[in-house]
């Protein structure tokens, strides 16, 4: 209280030379921030400085076992083997070199099993398993027995979205037209009459969203009975997007009929719900997870803006927005809700910045022109032609867009660091340049440092939370990062684990010599006036802040700590458990009690002594 009232002092221009000592010593040890980091931020305002937290990284979730993959692995398609007409599509979609996921997980499919493909956003996963189950497919087309049929797909592609399944689509088709076999896609995008027309021929390759596949076979518009390989792509989408009742229906289905079909699961990230689904069907999944997996796209330059105090968010926007169209680049802009995106749609418009939009409230088509306007943007001369897309999160995952993004901005920043991962893997993809500015407003400073704590140290980041702890021993020591040297204790709720977090000098106060801070605060407000000792204030202010959080959470780890021990003791049988155990606020009521009982009596005992005396 005593900081506070000195820092109100001090907001108001007051001097702390005439405040009390006691008072001055207090704001001192309460507020002292980095005076490197203060300087640094003069000069540059909009930039996240420096993490200030740590990154909660606990172990990430393993799902299957490692791929042992040969000792030497190809580093061209010439040398996987395939046959000569995927090498003719490989040519003619002017792919020259596969990508590190390619090569590990052609040779890998080729050999027989069921894999888990972990790799980035942009790595090139569809044609990663594409490649090898075409080659395959084809192979056995020579085999004695082999006949086409009619509702009848050997190979289905399960995607979460109509987007999406169109993609995988256009792919697989530009595949199957070298080797002389047919695709279909299955999605919400055209009537069950037209699509069961087109699988009433021979079928070889089926790519649909779940549901739909599940209403054509009710309706006995296709059998599954041939099917020999199974591929869900964006397996961690579909259970978020609430497909995953039907796409654990669909496995059981084909891995129960004889011979089982050959699965391959593909995904950007690592869920719960993707591990369940693998344990309780996929015993033997094999993983083949890429160097760069829940890591940020390698040529994505990551930039993070703070706005200030008072400042306007969307103003920002705007000025990055002209400058990106004086450089003719392309944009694409995310925001957290329809409205959002709506209010940003008016303002560009508004500049008269050349926008379109896309979102889940438009219909397909009205979506697919959007796309097809930003594709064409950086082909067509005419100035007026959108270069700016805003969108929701439905463009964030799965979807290849044409050309190459220049620049991805996070309007509203993503509520965790998986959406993270999937916007900024929107530019810099199949090996380009791209960069990421995401505008930070003070709901999202914790998560933003430590997302670029991470990012800047090189940790994954699909357990990272703003929790003030640092990473494992275990985390660190299997992604290359400097183990905790701090042992884990148990938390106030005795369930998950919490780190003792220590105080770093570096990122928050100065260090104390003798008790006595190495920069006084009112050194730091010393010709100090205006805006600028307004800003300075606000970040002392921030620190004291999550100084306290700090305490906090150090407090709740030694309680804990302790309450571990006592437990151990009493079960032992060395000591009595006790009949109630007193908290911090209950004690801290019997000593404001005994204060004011004390008070009390000895203003009594005054009081009485005075009228015996008057007497």
């Amino acid at each position: 209280m005593l900081a506070q009232r000195c820092l109100h002092a001090a907001w108001h221009g007051g001097s702390l030379h005439a405040a009390p000592t006691t008072m001055v010593r207090l704001a001192r040890m309460a507020c002292r921030p980095s005076l490197d980091r203060l300087l640094q931020q003069q000069q540059q305002q909009q930039h996240l400085q420096p993490a200030r937290l740590g990154v909660a990284c606990a172990a990430g979730l393993q799902i299957g076992k490692p791929y042992t993959a040969p000792a030497s692995k190809p580093v061209s398609f010439d040398e996987m083997g395939l046959i000569p007409t995927l090498m003719d599509a490989l040519r003619a979609a002017e792919f020259s070199k596969p990508t590190e996921i390619q090569s590990m997980s052609v040779p890998a499919i080729l050999s027989g099993g069921d894999f888990l493909l972990c790799s980035q956003t942009g790595s090139g996963k569809t044609m990663a398993y594409l490649l090898p189950i075409v080659h395959m497919l084809k192979q056995r087309e020579g085999e004695e027995g082999y006949v086409r049929r009619a509702k009848r797909p050997k190979v289905v592609v399960l995607g979460p979205t109509k987007e999406l399944t169109e993609q995988i689509a256009s792919v697989a088709k530009s595949l199957c037209h070298h080797a002389k076999f047919r695709a279909v896609c299955c999605n919400a995008n055209t009537g069950m009459s037209a699509q069961a027309q087109r699988m009433a021929g021979p079928v070889d390759m089926l790519v649909a969203t779940p549901q739909r596949l599940l209403q054509h076979q009710e309706a006995g518009n296709v059998a599954l009975g041939d099917v020999q390989w199974l591929v869900i792509d964006e397996a961690d989408t579909m259970f978020d997007q609430g497909f995953g009742e039907d796409v654990t229906k669909l496995l059981g289905m084909l891995r129960n009929k004889q011979p089982p079909v050959q699965v391959v699961l593909v995904s950007a990230t690592m869920t719960k719900a993707v591990k369940r689904l693998a344990d309780a069907q996929l015993p033997n999944l094999l993983r083949l997870e890429a160097s760069g997996f829940h890591r940020p796209t390698a040529g994505a330059r990551q930039e993070f803006r703070v706005l200030p105090p008072g400042g306007d968010k969307l103003q920002m926007l705007l000025e990055l927005l002209q400058a990106d169209v004086a450089k003719r680049r392309k944009v694409l802009v995310f925001c957290g809700s329809l409205d959002s995106c709506r209010a940003v749609e008016h303002s560009c418009a508004d500049r008269d910045l050349p926008t379109v939009c896309y979102h889940g409230d438009m219909p397909l088509a009205a979506r697919k022109e959007s796309m097809a306007l930003f594709a064409g943007s950086a082909l067509v001369p005419d100035a007026d032609a959108p270069s700016i897309m805003v969108a929701t999160d439905l463009a964030a995952r799965g979807l290849d867009f044409p050309g190459s993004i220049d620049h991805v901005i996070n309007f509203d920043f993503p509520g965790n660091a998986i959406d993270y991962l999937h916007r900024s893997g929107r530019t810099a993809r199949a090996g380009a340049k791209g960069l990421v500015t995401s505008l930070v407003g003070p709901r999202d400073r914790r998560l933003a440092t430590a997302i670029q704590y991470a990012v800047d140290k090189g940790l994954p980041l699909d357990q990272v939370t703003a929790s003030g702890a640092q990473p494992t021993a275990a985390a660190a020591g299997q992604r290359g990062a400097r183990p905790s040297q701090h042992p884990q204790q148990k938390g106030p709720q005795g369930g998950a684990e919490l780190q003792l977090v220590r105080w770093n000098p570096d990122h928050k106060f100065l260090h104390l010599r003798n008790g006595e801070p190495v920069v006084p605060f009112k050194d730091l407000l010393q010709g100090k006036a205006g805006e600028e000792r307004k800003k300075l204030l606000h970040e002392i202010a921030m620190d004291v802040r999550e100084w306290r959080r700090w305490r906090h959470a150090r407090a709740a780890a030694k309680a804990g700590k302790r309450r571990e021990k006592e437990a151990q003791v009493v079960a032992a049988g060395k000591k009595a458990p006790r009949q109630h155990q007193e908290t911090p606020e209950e004690r801290w009521k019997q000593k404001a009690a005994k204060k004011r009982n004390k008070g009390a009596s000895t203003w009594g005992e005054r009081g009485s002594g005075g009228r015996r005396n008057s007497r």
